[in-house]
Formats: structure tokens, C-alpha cells, sequence
């Protein structure tokens, strides 16, 4: 062979290995396919002139909370408003006479809805069916959000045992309605709710109710769904019982701080969220906990492998829980055991993660104070996804990543302000433009070795 030859094999053997052999990253998640666009009904104008806080999907229909007035223009949208996908506009739920809306300051933080209840908290106030003025948690009913000609469908309170206001003394961060046993949980930073020494941080509410029970069935609702082709719809009412959640072993209140985020447990009961410590008195229930439910026994589960600094918010697919927190996010790897996730990038000192959403095994959206990321818990990878300011709260709704932030959420400008959705049609990843620019490299290299040992390279017939 010559020597042309040689240092041509040679030249290009070191190429292919300098390429190949560099160490890679771990692989992020495949994001084509999705991209930045503007809320449902925005065009070009905002629809939002404040922060939004809540996020619910239910259905089609998607619902937002926060402290913005007069969503989409309308005068009766002031701090929750909803998507209604069958009229495809955007609707007030309740108002208070002259198109106003009923909520009449502060935020709302938590939203929930089971059958035709919504439950709202935060730390508002609203103007209940008697014209009185209820603060942090109030339901509706929702035969149709555009109908308040009677009494019945207008917003009410829940009160404590001197009819007072059930969560006077501080803010409601998360409702969640388990339809599995009936239990509606309210959680947050106050004390002594619906008048109970114990309930601090969290509250359970009791009233099941089933569209349908059928006697010969082998197992009562919600245990069966379908009895006799006939489907049984459970729903959580509003409640007319509270408990707290035990105690901390010691007759006092199970809780030491805030709860932040309660979502659906796959063992039953719930997984609790927050900034607490010792839940139930049980020894290493801090920040994440499982609460196995308000009469189980016992009631708190500590779980391994989440630090004790505070957790915000949790998410669930299938089988699968999340949460995420001060400097990182976690995945349940199974039982009680926990597992953090893409901790070379999201494991960043001072950085505080407030919205969670898992689109897939493999697709989970985190966003906090250093914007969002997308991030890939089987390979560890993690692609950011928007870096333009904090983002506030996420939810999946329909395949679409719902997140909120500040003014010019994913770069739409005025149709950005506060709320946007990342979706379909995305140009290629990181990773494509990296294996492309190592290809044209590779060719560069072939091209200019081969005119330097003045070898002509044929494609074969």
C-alpha cells in the first residue's frame, strides 16, 4: 500500500475514533414533535393580566387558578376561569350579580373536581349564595357554569363548628378528591381547621356518593365500576364530616408544617407533599410521606430515598409517583423507596422546582426558579426546554404540556403572558443537530484527506 494510502487509512481511522469515542451525554428525551404555542382561544392578544397558580384537567375541559381579573375579557373570570372544549371558549364558573365574578380578592391556589363539585383553595375570599364573604375554600356546583338563576348552582363555604369559616387562619395549597374511598383531602399551611386542634396542614373530608349501587354486586362501589353492564359513577360531594389525619403519636397535630401537594396513591390512600417532618410521629416521614388513609393503622408511611428538605409538587402516572422540590426530583422506584432523576441536571444548589408532569416513562417535564427542563428518568438525560424565567405549575391536558409562569411563558410574546402549551411540531432535538454536525464533520475530514493523498473515492455501480 502506499504511503498515500496509509496516511489516509490511518487519518481517517483517527477521525471515526475522536468522533465515536467521545464520551456522550446521557440521552434527553425525544422532543420532536412538540413546540411552543399559545393557550387554547388566545391568537395574538393575552388572555391573563396575572400569575396563575392551579392547573386542572378534567376531561376536555381545562381549568386555571391565580390571581388574574377578567380572563379572556370576561368580567365574571376572576381567578378561575375554565376551558369549555364543547363550546370551545373560555367560561366563568359563578358570578355575583351584574356579570361580576364572586371571587373577590386574593388567589386561588388549588382547584379539584369530582362529579359536578369544584372545589377551590387558596387565599381568597368569595362571595357565597347568602351574599356573606368566605375565605380559602369554598364548592360550587356545575350543572352548567353560565346558569345562576337559582340559589342552588352559586358558591359556598364550609364551616366549622361555630359556623365560622372552616380555614380562616391561613391558605389552602392542594384539594384532592379520592373517589376510590370517598375522602376529599385539603391541605396547606394553616392550623386548627374546621376547628380541630389536630388538624394542622391537613384535613379529610367524608361523603361518598355513587350515581348507582347495585345490590348483587359482589363488591360495593368504588370497588366495582361496572356491576350488570350497569356503570357505576362515584363521586366525592361535599363533605359533612371532618377528621384530621391521626395524630403525631402524642395527641398532637401529625403534622409539624405546610402540605403542598396530595396526588393518588396506587396502594391506596394518598402521597403527602410539604415541608414537615415526622409525619404521624413516625420516624423519617419528612417531606414526602404516604398516607395510607385517615382511619388506616397505621395512618403514615415514611418513604427512603427523598432528602428532608421541602417538596412541592407531586404527580402520578399509572403506577408511576413523582415529586419535586428544593434542588431536585424524584421518582418512587418501588414499595416506599425513592430515586432521584436527572440529577446531573436538575440537582442544581439553590434551585427550588415547583411543577411536575409526567407525559410518559420516559418524558417528564420539570420547571421551577431555572425555567423548564424535559427529562428522561430511564437514561438520566435531560433537554431545557424554556430558560426564560420561572415557571409556577405544570399539568399534562389532552397531550399538551399546560405550563405557567410569568409574563411571555415559551417566548410567545403578549400571547405568552402567564400560561402557554407545549405541543406538536418541534424541530429536531439537541441530539439530531449533534449527530448531524458529526456526520458533516466526518465528510469534511473524507474530503479534505482524500484531496491531500489525491485518492479519487467512486460510489460503487
Amino acid at each position: 500500500m502506499s504511503t498515500a494510502r496509509q496516511l489516509l487509512v490511518a487519518a481517517l481511522a483517527a477521525a471515526t475514533l475522536a468522533i465515536t469515542a467521545a464520551p456522550a451525554s446521557p440521552a434527553g428525551p425525544d422532543l420532536s414533535g412538540y413546540s411552543w404555542k399559545a393557550i387554547y382561544g388566545t391568537g395574538e392578544l393575552p388572555l391573563s393580566n396575572g400569575n396563575i397558580f392551579a392547573i386542572k384537567s378534567v376531561g376536555d375541559d381545562l381549568y386555571l387558578g391565580g390571581d388574574f381579573t377578567d380572563f379572556a375579557g370576561i368580567n365574571a373570570a376572576d381567578r378561575l376561569v375554565r376551558w369549555s372544549s364543547a363550546a370551545q371558549a373560555w367560561q366563568a364558573i359563578g358570578s355575583v350579580g351584574e356579570g361580576d365574578g364572586a371571587i373577590t380578592a386574593g388567589s386561588v391556589k388549588a382547584i379539584e373536581v369530582s362529579g359536578s363539585t369544584i372545589y377551590i383553595g387558596g387565599d381568597f375570599t368569595v362571595t357565597d349564595y347568602l351574599g356573606s364573604p368566605r375565605v380559602n375554600l369554598a364548592w360550587y356546583t356545575l350543572p352548567d357554569p353560565t346558569f345562576t338563576g337559582y340559589w342552588d348552582y352559586a358558591w359556598r363555604g364550609f364551616d366549622g363548628i361555630t359556623t365560622t369559616d372552616a380555614i380562616g387562619n391561613g391558605s389552602v395549597n392542594t384539594i384532592f378528591a379520592d373517589e376510590r374511598d370517598g375522602a376529599l383531602y385539603v391541605g396547606g399551611q394553616f392550623s386548627n381547621g374546621f376547628e380541630n386542634p389536630n388538624a394542622d396542614h391537613l384535613m379529610v373530608g367524608t361523603y361518598f356518593s355513587c350515581t348507582t349501587v347495585v345490590s348483587t354486586c359482589s363488591a360495593p362501589p368504588p370497588h366495582v365500576s361496572v356491576c350488570g353492564g350497569v356503570s357505576i359513577t362515584c363521586s366525592v360531594p361535599a363533605p359533612t364530616s371532618w377528621v384530621s389525619a391521626s395524630d403525631n403519636g402524642s395527641g398532637g397535630p401529625a403534622l409539624t408544617s405546610f402540605v403542598s401537594s396530595i396526588v393518588a396513591h396506587p396502594d391506596g390512600g394518598v402521597l403527602v407533599s410539604g415541608n414537615f417532618g415526622g409525619a404521624g410521629g413516625v420516624t423519617g416521614a419528612n417531606s414526602v410521606a404516604h398516607l395510607a388513609g385517615p382511619f388506616a393503622s397505621p395512618a403514615w408511611i415514611a418513604q427512603s430515598g427523598v432528602p428532608s428538605v421541602t417538596m412541592y409538587p407531586t404527580d402520578a402516572l399509572d403506577t408511576a409517583l413523582y415529586v419535586a422540590g428544593w434542588e431536585g426530583a424524584y421518582q418512587r422506584t418501588t414499595g416506599t423507596t425513592w430515586s432521584e432523576i436527572c440529577a446531573s441536571t436538575l440537582h442544581v444548589p439553590g434551585a427550588t422546582w415547583t411543577g411536575i408532569a409526567a407525559a410518559s416513562s420516559t418524558l417528564v417535564f420539570v420547571g421551577g426558579s431555572l425555567g423548564l427542563f424535559a427529562c428522561n428518568p430511564t437514561t438520566g438525560g435531560a433537554t431545557q426546554v424554556l430558560d426564560a424565567g420561572p415557571v409556577y405549575s405544570l399539568a399534562m391536558h389532552n397531550g399538551d404540556l399546560i405550563a405557567t409562569g410569568g409574563i411571555g411563558v415559551g417566548g410567545l410574546g403578549d400571547a405568552g403572558n402567564y400560561v402557554a402549551r407545549y405541543s406538536a411540531d418541534l424541530p429536531p432535538t439537541n441530539r439530531d443537530a449533534d449527530r448531524s454536525t458529526n456526520i458533516t464533520l466526518l465528510l469534511i475530514a473524507l474530503a479534505a484527506l482524500t484531496g491531500l493523498a489525491g485518492v479519487q473515492i467512486r460510489r460503487a455501480a
